[in-house]
């Protein structure tokens, strides 16, 4: 049994806050749950604060190259998975704001 599932979302990013709005197959969406997977060794590639920039660096790009890329047909969009939440943590905290990323 197959089950293809049409999931879009919107992030915004705000000085208030993190909004998260979606939908699955038309479907209006009450709750997403972010559920990561994996482990990240922390300062295992670079010192800490080269890799908690690199981590809020890479969730910019990424949000930028969803957006650049959104018109393109399903099969050419952007796709990218968080491998750990640790990232998204440090990238949603009011702090990550006043960094240069």
């Amino acid at each position: 049994m197959k089950a293809v599932f049409s999931f879009k979302y919107i992030i915004e990013r705000t000085p208030e806050g993190l909004f998260i709005n979606g939908e699955v197959n038309s479907m209006k969406l009450d709750s997403i749950y972010l559920i990561d997977y994996t482990h990240t060794d922390v300062g295992y590639t670079n010192d800490q604060p080269i890799f908690w920039e690199m981590q809020l660096r890479f969730i910019d790009d990424a949000l930028d190259l969803i957006d650049r890329y959104a018109g393109n047909p399903p099969e050419s969009c952007f796709r990218w998975s968080l491998e750990t939440t640790c990232g998204i943590d440090a990238w949603l905290q009011p702090a990550a704001w006043a960094l240069p990323h």
